[in-house]
């Protein structure tokens, strides 16, 4: 123990060490402000991603995920270092985006697009307002801290609105890049879990963004049954989530006779539960590996996941800690499209509602899954929101995905007549304008022009279709995304369009289907 003491003494003493942040990797440089590894390797290692989302509300891995979707690290320079992977124009670039730049990064002469209200709690006597976000100024890049607690007495003339009357921008049905979000009470008990909080018309220092997103936080802990001061947990069946599921693992280490070592890094994540992607990239560069298989075992394939978060992440992060990004080989493994093994879970899922209706019966399936903004938004100035949408690969794999289901059902279905017509489309019988294939989290103009023959059609558009253009008495939604588990795709997708909940007792059963007789 003692000698560990010493040389961990001499160590520190010769070489620099800046300790992680919550976004950014820790730094470990030799006394020439070179970065320390063991002697390369050869051999691969396996470092598998994904969201890494917990049942639950935990700070850290929230504030990670709006630091870097808010645009994360600012540019300053024209040639800053680790920012090759960011795109826009200088000075509004971003690393990912999915909001207007001016909104959640302080620009001059925009000052109240980035903070004109504030979110607070109100005290037990009613006299005070506390703030939700308690974060010092410098604490957290870019979100503002050191918020004021306002006294009733001074708010005279300053308008003071209720949580849950919140009526945002994107509660129109032209959201503007943002998923329809809702804070008003519970739909299915009335209850407000956002009672005793308000936003406050007057500018306090924190960014708008953030803190209302962390007050709305409230509400979906409702909504789900969650304690906000109870630890985050992974459920069993959702392992692949949380810690590292023993399956790929094991199957390596049986079909490889090498000893391959296989981690994990997600997007964000709850510290001393589970591993950030952004420090488990430089971890491995320090053991020595250069050869990198990036596997990402869910079927979350687009360019948001794969560049912006699984690679370029990956980059900045490596870059970051000072090494060299072209002494690295990463290859990426993807789950292309759906597996057989994924249309036959959907086909269970199907015939769990299908045991409702009389069989020979005709039945319109629509398949509904997230969605995205297209074409995209504007990627010049300080309005701009520079994520490439009109390149999103989602939009292409997630219809095969679609085809690839409905080639299965007609081959395995046999006691229902399963439609998937749409009507008002042109083209095959297989063309996405005439197949009831819908996305439930954006409407308006974010699924193209009105005029346009080959805009996308939203949930409530497709439901319209089947009942009332086609008359159908029995219609079935069915909803595919790379996870169920998702707060934002068990509450926001149904809210956003009306679409029935789950009870808080169902969603904690594992139980999210909904059959309405």
């Amino acid at each position: 123990m003692v000698y560990t003491y010493y040389f961990l003494q001499y160590f520190f003493s010769r070489n620099t060490y800046i300790p992680a942040s919550g976004y950014a990797p820790a730094v470990l440089l030799d006394h020439q402000g070179d970065p320390i590894s063991l002697r390369k390797k050869e051999k691969p290692i396996v470092i598998l991603s994904g969201w890494g989302t917990p049942e639950g509300f935990n700070k850290a891995y929230d504030d990670y995920l709006f630091w870097r979707t808010s645009g994360g690290e600012r540019i300053t320079s024209p040639n800053q270092a680790c920012t090759e992977w960011h795109v826009g124009s200088y000075p509004f670039q971003v690393e990912i985006s999915r909001l207007p730049f001016a909104v959640g990064r302080k620009v001059e002469g925009m000052e109240r697009l980035w903070d004109s209200v504030g979110a607070y709690r109100i005290s037990e006597d009613k006299q005070s307002y506390v703030p939700v976000v308690n974060n010092r100024a410098g604490d957290f890049p870019y979100a503002g801290g050191d918020a004021p607690t306002l006294y009733k007495k001074d708010l005279d003339g300053i308008e003071i609105i209720a949580m849950k009357d919140y009526a945002p921008a994107s509660a129109s049905s032209d959201t503007g890049g943002f998923p329809l979000t809702r804070y008003t009470p519970d739909p299915r008990n009335g209850e407000d879990y956002l009672e005793g909080i308000f936003l406050i018309k007057k500018p306090n220092g924190i960014n708008d963004f953030y803190e209302i997103d962390k007050a709305y936080k409230a509400r979906v802990a409702g909504m789900m049954g969650w304690d906000l001061d109870e630890p985050v947990f992974y459920p069993d069946y959702d392992a692949v989530e949380g810690v590292q599921d023993p399956f790929i693992s094991d199957w390596i280490g049986e079909y490889f006779s090498e000893d391959i070592k296989v981690t994990e890094g997600f997007y964000s994540n709850v510290p001393r539960m589970t591993k950030h992607l952004k420090d488990t990239m430089p971890r491995a560069a320090r053991n020595g590996y250069r050869n990198i298989v990036l596997a990402k075992p869910i079927t979350d394939h687009n360019v948001y996941a794969n560049n912006f978060w699984d690679l370029h992440l990956s980059l900045q992060s490596l870059c970051r800690a000072r090494f060299d990004v072209k002494d690295f080989n990463i290859n990426q493994v993807r789950m292309y499209g759906r597996t057989p093994e994924y249309n036959y879970m959907m086909h269970q899922n199907l015939e769990r509602h299908l045991d409702h209706i009389e069989p020979g019966s005709e039945v319109s399936v629509i398949y509904t899954t997230f969605g995205l903004p297209w074409p995209g938004a504007n990627p010049v100035g300080p309005m701009s929101n520079a994520a490439p949408f009109i390149n999103e690969v989602f939009h292409e794999n997630a219809y095969l995905n679609f085809l690839s289901f409905k080639r299965y059902i007609e081959q395995n279905e046999n006691d229902h007549k399963i439609s998937f017509l749409k009507t008002g489309g042109y083209g095959t019988e297989d063309a996405r304008t005439n197949n009831l294939y819908s996305y439930a989290l954006f409407s308006g103009t974010q699924l193209g022009y009105k005029e346009d023959p080959l805009r996308f059609t939203n949930l409530r558009g497709a439901i319209e279709d089947a009942i009332l253009n086609q008359g159908k008495k029995e219609v079935i939604i069915q909803l595919s995304h790379w996870g169920y588990t998702y707060w934002v795709l068990i509450i926001n997708m149904r809210e956003a369009l009306n679409i029935p909940l789950n009870s808080i007792e169902e969603i904690h059963n594992g139980e999210l289907r909904m059959t309405l007789v």
